[in-house]
């Protein structure tokens, strides 16, 4: 239990450090990392992918994306003040690619300790 609230927030914080590097696909490796504390696949796929949207969403608040967000929201729509709808893709995304993370480190830790699912 306390193992999965590990996962989670290390999941997070990781997502949030590496969301500030140019290489955006480093979330699977916080993915990653999150996902080697759950024992079953079935908790780590949400809960990784909840923590690293988490930290996405901490990412987009603090560092005032609105500004550029609702530049390409204008670009697409026409309309200003519509970057809402982009935040909530991108965050999406994230809890998407998190969430695919979180099972593969759930599955590298089955394999290193020779556990099976039943």
């Amino acid at each position: 239990m306390i193992s999965g609230f590990i996962g989670i927030l290390t999941s997070s914080a990781l997502a949030f450090v590496f969301s500030m590097q140019p290489n955006w696909y480093l979330v699977l490796a916080a993915g990653m990392v999150g996902g080697f504390f759950f024992r079953q696949k079935r908790w780590a796929f949400p809960a990784v992918g909840a923590g690293v949207g988490l930290g996405w969403l901490v990412y987009v608040w603090r560092q005032d994306a609105w500004l550029m967000l609702n530049q390409v929201a204008e670009i697409i729509t026409g309309s200003k003040e519509q970057g809402i709808p982009i935040a909530g893709i991108v965050v999406g995304i994230g809890i998407v690619m998190g969430a695919l993370g979180g099972s593969v480190g759930c599955g590298l830790r089955q394999l290193a300790t020779g556990q099976t699912q039943q």
